[in-house]
């Protein structure tokens, strides 16, 4: 029979603390990421694309004449655009989301920045992007640059901005584009 010793009681409460404690860390980093009605997670996690789309909101409320960015989809293009990609660039988006998503805590807010409300979430972008860590602020800037090219690039903007569209009346999708497409529907190519 196992004596319960004073030292014995304060080791399994401190490993019994820090199972807790591990647990419910991981909880903090996975937990509270849903898909809204239509989206699909192909070339990131339910996770990143949810990311993605808290940031897409704060680049692109509607405004006057202009759509929201989430209406568009441009979060669901940043998606197929990082699915048809090398595995090693995809690696690097994923790392750059996740630094984003976690970033708010090294810029003074306490918080993911998919869990800040609109404002907050605005303020913390905008701290990384003027951070003095580099990686930081490569990765902000990488994922805005990327969000207005598919933003701006949507022809439901062009009106708007006074662009009346390219010379190409119909462009063709890329094969990569239709095979996305057609997996993000649920049909097999």
């Amino acid at each position: 029979m196992l004596k319960m010793t004073r030292r014995r009681l304060l080791a399994a409460g401190l490993g019994g603390g820090s199972l807790l404690l591990v647990g419910s860390g991981l909880r903090w980093f996975t937990s509270g990421y849903q898909l809204q009605a239509g989206e699909v997670a192909l070339g990131l996690s339910v996770k990143e694309l949810c990311v993605v789309r808290a940031l897409v909101e704060v680049f692109f409320p509607a405004s006057g004449a202009l759509p929201s960015g989430v209406a568009l989809g441009v979060h669901q293009r940043i998606d197929e655009e990082v699915w048809a990609q090398p595995q090693a660039l995809r690696e690097d988006l994923q790392a750059a989301l996740q630094l984003l998503e976690h970033g708010p805590l090294l810029v003074g807010f306490p918080g993911r920045l998919s869990s800040l409300d609109g404002p907050e979430r605005e303020k913390a972008f905008a701290r990384m992007l003027a951070s003095d860590q580099d990686v930081v602020v490569q990765a902000a800037v990488a994922l805005k640059q990327m969000a207005h090219l598919f933003y701006y690039g949507h022809p439901d903007t062009w009106k708007a901005i006074g662009y009346d569209g390219p010379w190409v009346p119909q462009p063709l999708p890329s094969e990569s584009s239709a095979r996305y497409q057609s997996l993000a529907r649920g049909k097999p190519s």
